[in-house]
């Protein structure tokens, strides 16, 4: 297999879209598209904004709590505490699953808003049309556009945001069969502190445990599990023990160039 070069590292963690980045998409069949849970929640939004024709948001901005229910009962996200009876689902941000559809929907964008009233943009009539460049909208607003950070509380701004790509090359080249977090949490680590001088913000102890807790709950346990890319293993409240690569990751990406075992060890 080929050695990745620093300038191709370069592409995965400043620019993964860009033509000449390792990482290629290929087209996916209506039935793995049905696959992709964040996908099919994102088109749960678009088209319950689309069947009621314009929807009036709340005085902060956010879904109001009848279109909220109608969401969360028709998109394939749940929320472990409001599915363990925990908590209620009674607005927006209480759920992090519909929250986040909400903002990832916004940030493509899918909708025209005017004062608190939004409705299906052209380009959003557009993408739910073309599911395959919807998917991708929302894998470049994933991982270049939008901050994972969001919804913890965790003190690194960049801490497996930045790179994120990487991550996925990773899977793919060594995903086959069960790989610790620790795994990749360490050669993630290795290409991270490559460009941690321009980032400005100085990972000391990789060792730390909040580290890899960070960096497992922004790439794994957020983004790629919501895109059903992955299949993990996990004792207790999603705390990651093993992690395989599935089929859907092996039919989305192509990448040119794959690390030989030697240069990662």
């Amino acid at each position: 297999m080929a050695t990745i070069t620093y300038n191709q590292l370069q592409y995965l963690f400043f620019d993964p879209f860009n033509e000449k980045s390792p990482l290629k998409l290929k087209p996916l069949s209506d039935k793995q598209l049905a696959q992709i849970p964040v996908l099919q929640q994102i088109l749960a939004l678009a088209k319950i904004v689309q069947s009621h024709g314009k929807i009036t948001l709340t005085k902060t901005g956010n879904l109001p709590v009848a279109i909220v229910k109608e969401l969360y009962a028709a998109g394939p996200l749940k929320n472990y505490f409001i599915e363990e009876g925990i908590d209620k689902l009674y607005s927006e941000e209480k759920c992090e699953e519909i929250h986040l559809t909400h903002i990832i929907s916004k940030k493509i964008p899918l909708f025209t808003k005017k004062h608190k009233t939004i409705h299906l943009s052209s380009k959003g009539k557009k993408l739910i049309e073309d599911k395959n460049q919807l998917l991708k909208a929302i894998l470049v607003t994933f991982s270049t556009k939008f901050n994972l950070g969001y919804f913890d509380a965790y003190s690194s701004d960049s801490l497996g945001i930045f790179g994120i790509v990487y991550t996925l090359f990773l899977l793919d080249a060594y995903g086959d069969k069960k790989q610790s977090l620790e795994f990749y949490y360490l050669h993630y680590m290795k290409a991270f502190k490559e460009f941690e001088h321009v980032l400005k913000e100085p990972i000391v102890d990789m060792t730390d445990d909040s580290h890899e807790s960070c960096y497992a709950s922004r790439s794994f346990s957020r983004c790629f599990n919501y895109f059903g890319f992955i299949d993990i293993e996990t004792t207790g409240f999603m705390n990651i023990s093993t992690i395989k690569k599935n089929k859907l990751l092996n039919a989305l990406f192509e990448f040119q160039y794959h690390l030989p075992e030697d240069q990662l060890n």
